[in-house]
């Protein structure tokens, strides 16, 4: 073999190696770059599964704190206390202009000679007459008479002027600042016996208040509280021709229940149940109105307005108990 054909078998030979280690290296490199690739897709699998798992851990903690949340709110709606529960007894318990219409006029308003005061109407079995305070009507006109005047106030119903004479007054017992007295019809006419006003008969004045429910004997703390009459803060005047006349407004004042007054209570009293202090604005005229509140089944005859408390800086008003109003002492 010449020298020149040893030489190419050489330069074969050496192509071929270093073809071959470049072929094993670059197979090397190519595993080795699919195991990094295989590891790094395992790697991002792990952390999306990891993920995964975080966002329904997330999820189940939210959904189990909604629950939560969601169970809160209906404990504070079915208890008495916490927000919720309040706004949902004040919506419940407000006495509404609607439910408090067919009553305005149940209330009348009570002129004797030198006092003046409010009663209701009712009809105890046909008997029409008129419930206030003894103090009221225990100063009549020197004929024994005290005036009443029942107002329309829009409730549809007539009303008029009528006679009451408190020397035939009754109560159910002597322990109460009550009187019931019947009802006289009777027109007014001018000086001249002319220009009569004719009343509507006794009979066909509203008393809806006698079929109201009596409220509980003990009523609780921050009930609601409506107190009707004729209260000397509700007096205006007016001049006409030199001549000044005055008129007594009916008013309707809001409050509630802010305490209970024991002081006649038994044993040291003579009455079966407490008394009520009121937060509504009561003054003197007031007095033998009417005051109600509400319960589950309505709107109920809480009791009667009947004096105040005085204090350093306020008034409270106090309703007698409508069950010690009409209860019979032994």
């Amino acid at each position: 073999m010449s020298k020149k054909g040893f030489t190419s078998i050489i330069a074969i030979i050496i192509g071929a190696f270093v073809i071959g280690v470049a072929v094993y290296f670059g197979v090397r490199q190519y595993q080795s770059q699919k195991v990094e690739k295989e590891k790094l897709a395992q790697e991002i699998i792990k952390l999306q599964a990891e993920k995964d798992q975080q966002t329904t851990e997330e999820q189940n903690r939210q959904s189990a704190e909604i629950k939560g949340l969601k169970k809160d709110i209906q404990t504070l709606k079915s208890s008495n206390t916490g927000v919720v529960s309040k706004e949902s007894s004040n919506s419940s318990n407000e006495i509404t202009p609607e439910e408090l219409k067919p009553y305005l006029n149940a209330i009348v308003r009570i002129e004797c000679l030198n006092t003046s005061g409010s009663g209701s109407l009712w009809n105890f079995s046909g008997q029409y007459v008129v419930l206030t305070n003894y103090h009221v009507v225990e100063h009549p006109a020197p004929d024994g008479h005290c005036n009443v005047y029942s107002s329309e106030n829009g409730s549809g119903t007539p009303g008029g002027w009528y006679d009451i004479y408190p020397s035939t007054s009754k109560r159910w017992s002597t322990y109460t600042d009550v009187a019931t007295i019947d009802l006289i019809k009777y027109d007014t006419c001018d000086e001249n016996g002319l220009n009569c006003t004719n009343s509507a008969p006794v009979e066909n004045l509203n008393y809806r208040v006698s079929f109201l429910t009596k409220c509980s004997s003990k009523v609780p703390i921050n009930a609601p509280v409506v107190i009707l009459g004729y209260p000397a803060f509700g007096l205006t005047s007016v001049l006409v021709k030199g001549v000044n006349y005055t008129h007594f407004n009916f008013i309707v004042s809001n409050g509630i229940v802010s305490g209970y007054d024991d002081r006649l209570t038994q044993p040291l009293g003579n009455l079966p149940y407490s008394n009520y202090f009121v937060s509504n604005k009561i003054d003197s005229g007031n007095s033998g109105g009417i005051a109600l509140s509400k319960d589950k089944s309505g709107l109920c005859v809480l009791g009667i307005p009947t004096w105040l408390s005085v204090g350093n800086y306020e008034t409270q008003g106090i309703v007698q108990n409508i069950h010690n109003v009409m209860y019979v002492s032994p």
